[in-house]
């Protein structure tokens, strides 16, 4: 996976998740009021409606993820150069999709996350899909 490839990927992938992705913490108290003052949060209601789209928004991340799937160039690192920063972006990415239930990595996904996930001697979220 080239950086082109992951930057248009990481653009592909960010509409499905924009609902209910996190907001990045800020440096300063000054600029958190602003950013609190110039981007208010919608109605918490809209938690509810995002989880009972949770089929679209799946059915649209699993479609992104089989053409990442096709980038990985081995289970043990995902750019033929061997392990790099590529890794330590995209490990931890999908290892937090696998507490979606209903979400299935493709092969070649699965076999990453299981091998860099072993390799950190952390766990997978299967256990605790939601």
């Amino acid at each position: 996976m080239d950086g082109r490839a992951g930057d248009a990927h990481e653009k592909a992938v960010s509409r499905p998740f924009s609902p209910v992705r996190r907001y990045r913490s800020l440096s300063s108290k000054r600029l958190g009021k602003t950013y609190i003052r110039n981007h208010p949060l919608s109605d918490p209601g809209d938690y509810e409606d995002n989880f009972d789209r949770s089929t679209e928004y799946i059915t649209q991340v699993q479609e992104r993820l089989d053409e990442l799937a096709e980038m990985i160039y081995s289970p043990e690192h995902c750019s033929p150069h061997g392990l790099s920063y590529d890794d330590i972006v995209l490990f931890p990415r999908l290892r937090t999709l696998t507490i979606v239930k209903g979400l299935v990595l493709p092969k070649r996904l699965r076999e990453y996350v299981e091998f860099q996930a072993a390799a950190a001697e952390i766990p997978v979220y299967d256990y605790c899909a939601i």
